[in-house]
């Protein structure tokens, strides 16, 4: 119907083709990779923690123009469908005339069998009438995950760490790098690691590889410490989100040695964003923060260190809320729910 649109690509619900890895080398190491992770001390909000059972769990996300009748037209819907409301949670960005955003958790027996007309119903119904753009998942339908990395391996390995733990439910399809230092690593978590040499002089011909990779087998892309600028050709034809990490200096400290020169300048905190990337390089929608204070007595290497700790933290709450289906992008924010 006219004036309604789902949120995110259309290709989040295509289902996944074989990998096509024509020009890219597999490393296969002959021996496993130990990896050793740190287990941050800090709490982790689990996605396992008094969660509720995923069969026939739905998660319908929305937003549109604020106007009265919006929960109660959801809500009607919903319960005429045979749905049980288990959370609800909204906000307006104006008392009156902003902008209007909805998380609503639904349990309905079939909902993998009802969930195509359940959407085009929903579509018809209630989002054209309200102007709405919506997305409907199952809780149960891990999202299909692809990870980027170049050299530094602490993201990466926490993000695999994690989701081996059951921390982040996620399916992770591959690991795509322009170095080969991760592949023994990668190997001992049983996912594919996919070399692709990647610069500044041959970037078109690498972004058409990754590009060959990704489109149609990815949900999600996360760059963890992945060193190359993607083009905005890339982002327009890789057809699913991209949540990218970096140290929250910027743009104080650009480029190269960022710690030393907050060192230089006496920083008294160390922190990290993870956000949604845009044409705008590290001014995407901010997804999650967190800083570690620091003083005169700690080095350069300590700042290094703290600042990886807090890294894994915030990237690996970015991508539990986005594959919880708990982030909804508007103009360059984000509310997460």
């Amino acid at each position: 119907m006219a004036g309604s649109r789902c949120l995110g690509p259309s290709r989040l619900y295509t289902q996944c083709t074989p990998l096509r890895v024509a020009h890219v080398r597999i490393l296969r190491p002959d021996a496993p990779g130990g990896d050793t992770l740190k287990q941050v001390e800090e709490e982790y909000p689990s996605a396992g923690r008094g969660a509720l059972p995923v069969k026939d769990v739905g998660r319908l996300l929305l937003r549109c123009a604020d106007r009265p009748g919006l929960v109660a037209a959801v809500s009607a819907f919903l319960a005429g469908a045979g749905a049980n409301i288990v959370s609800l949670d909204q906000h307006a960005t104006e008392q009156s005339g902003g902008t209007f955003m909805q998380r609503t958790i639904f349990n309905l027996p079939g909902l993998t069998a009802a969930r195509d007309a359940l959407e085009r119903d929903f579509r018809e119904q209630v989002a054209s009438q309200f102007d709405m753009d919506f997305r409907l998942t199952e809780a149960a339908k891990p999202k299909r995950v692809a990870i980027m990395a170049s050299r530094e391996d602490h993201c990466l390995l926490d993000l695999l760490w994690r989701n081996r733990r059951g921390e982040l439910d996620m399916s992770v399809v591959m690991v795509i790098s322009n170095h080969a230092d991760l592949a023994d690593q990668v190997r001992a978590f049983s996912v594919p690691f996919l070399h692709v040499p990647a610069t500044k002089d041959n970037r078109v011909d690498a972004e058409q590889r990754q590009l060959d990779l990704l489109r149609g087998n990815a949900d999600l892309v996360i760059l963890a410490r992945y060193m190359q600028i993607l083009t905005p050709q890339f982002l327009a034809e890789v057809g699913c989100p991209l949540i990218n990490i970096h140290h929250s200096f910027l743009p104080a400290f650009i480029g190269a040695a960022p710690y030393r020169r907050a060192k230089e300048r006496g920083v008294k905190l160390v922190g990290a964003t993870a956000h949604y990337v845009t044409e705008d390089l590290d001014d995407g929608p901010i997804i999650e923060q967190d800083v570690v204070r620091v003083d005169h007595r700690h080095g350069v290497e300590d700042l290094v260190r703290l600042g990886a700790d807090v890294e894994r933290l915030v990237l690996s709450r970015a991508v539990l809320w986005h594959c919880e289906d708990r982030i909804i992008r508007y103009g360059n924010q984000t509310v997460v729910f």
